[in-house]
């Protein structure tokens, strides 16, 4: 799933995004969300959530990646 369809699907869930930009280690994306998660998005399909954030939030969030790459394997 492109990045742009996993800003969409945080967005829809209320999560706005201040930037998504390149990993430094060029091996995927980064979004940074306003609430001060940031989502680190590797072309290999993994991901992890950093930086602060509530345990709701996270929880959320969560919910939101495993809905994005179930919709990635369906396409």
């Amino acid at each position: 799933m492109r990045s742009r369809d996993v800003v969409d699907l945080l967005e829809d869930a209320g999560f706005l995004h201040k930037c998504r930009r390149d990993l430094p280690n060029d091996l995927g994306k980064q979004v940074i969300l306003e609430c001060g998660a940031i989502i680190n998005l590797f072309d290999n399909g993994n991901w992890n959530i950093q930086g602060r954030f509530t345990p709701d939030q996270e929880a959320s969030l969560k919910a939101i990646m495993v809905k994005a790459r179930i919709h990635k394997r369906n396409h």
